[in-house]
């Protein structure tokens, strides 16, 4: 019997925190379960940042970590691709190292997983041979294929739009209300609907939306709405002091919350305590949060103008709108704060177009 040979190569999954590290997660998932199923296929992991897996997503035999180890990461890498029939390259600035393994082996299958903004703007030469010389490009969303082939000239023949998916471990709540402990600790009335976003919040990265969202607060409330705004994430200390400005400019203090880092294990509760989710991004690639909130029942707003519209099933999980268009925004909230499809409805379309299982079963068609 011959083997399949798998390599995939990594940035991180698990010692850092964000929708890369999630769509990686689920990789190693899949191609883990796909091994298990399926004696012929051969595993191997080799991941830049991270020191030890997550045994729920891989084992550890099958996954090598370097801690930031560039020289031994590389090595380990180029010896492992003469072993490989199959590379798949999760980032794009591993390109030196997939260059290498396809001058050495150039018969090697080659499979890039384009996320968003790293690959829309100018790559230099060794990205480009890379993007050219892959046998199949897998880009997250519509818009990250139309910018490779606009940009990249890359055959859209070969690009294959591949939306991200739940974590396999993304416990999908069964009870869609709000947990009263939330509603206490941040001294939110019962009658007040609540916004959220969830979001790093960047200085250098001023693109999700959310100071958009503060700004229309007064304007929402005029329309009486009874709202309170809630967001979270890590912040660095520009972009928060950036933020709470805008705050008192607006004089909407006591209707914004900045609730910091928030832990994985309550997670799923703070989306549930939301009415509306709410990033009118510009520059996203996909926007895992968008089905992460969604899957707990939550209608999300998004913008129309990047990747995000592949993480919205507009009329059943939320809306779309124009991030650049504030009355427009403005009007999507005030309609998704009087969204006609129910918790459960939305949660049930969440699923079915992104869930896990969904999305390991293409990964073994794309392998075989």
């Amino acid at each position: 019997m011959n083997k399949k040979k798998i390599l995939f190569l990594g940035l991180s999954a698990f010692s850092q925190a964000g929708g890369i590290e999630k769509v990686n997660k689920s990789w190693l998932r899949s191609l883990t379960i796909i091994n298990q199923e399926n004696p012929e296929f051969k595993i191997k992991a080799a991941i830049l940042l991270d020191d030890k897996p997550d045994k729920k997503y891989i084992e550890k035999f099958h996954f090598k970590g370097f801690k930031g180890r560039k020289l031994l990461f590389s090595i380990y890498s180029i010896l492992s691709g003469f072993w490989a029939d199959t590379l798949i390259l999760s980032h794009i600035h591993l390109a030196p190292v997939a260059w290498m393994i396809m001058l050495l082996k150039p018969k090697t299958k080659l499979i890039l997983h384009a996320h968003g903004i790293e690959v829309w703007g100018n790559l230099n030469a060794v990205q480009q041979k890379v993007i050219q010389a892959s046998t199949q490009i897998l880009a997250v969303s519509h818009f990250t294929k139309q910018q490779l082939v606009n940009k990249h000239q890359v055959d859209e023949n070969k690009i294959a739009v591949f939306p991200n998916a739940l974590d396999p471990y993304f416990k999908i709540p069964k009870i869609l209300d709000k947990p009263n402990y939330l509603l206490a600790r941040y001294q939110i009335k019962p009658i007040q609907k609540v916004l959220l976003t969830l979001a790093r919040l960047s200085f250098t990265e001023q693109y999700k939306g959310y100071d958009k969202i503060i700004q229309l607060l007064p304007e929402l409330i005029k329309t009486n709405q009874n709202v309170v705004y809630l967001i979270a994430g890590k912040a660095d200390e520009k972009e928060i002091i950036r933020l709470k400005q805008l705050v008192n400019q607006y004089k909407v203090n006591k209707y914004v919350k900045f609730l910091g880092f928030i832990q994985e294990d309550e997670l799923i509760a703070h989306y549930q305590l939301a009415d509306v989710y709410v990033m009118p991004s510009e520059g996203e690639g996909f926007g895992i949060t968008f089905i992460e909130a969604s899957a707990c029942g939550v209608p999300v707003l998004a913008g129309n103008s990047d990747g995000s519209r592949d993480a919205v099933i507009s009329g059943q999980t939320g809306l779309l709108c124009d991030p650049k268009k504030p009355k427009e925004i403005l009007k999507t909230i005030v309609d998704l704060l009087n969204f006609n499809q129910k918790t459960i409805e939305i949660q049930n379309s969440t699923i079915n177009n992104y869930g896990f299982k969904n999305y390991a079963q293409k990964i073994k068609i794309l392998l075989h």
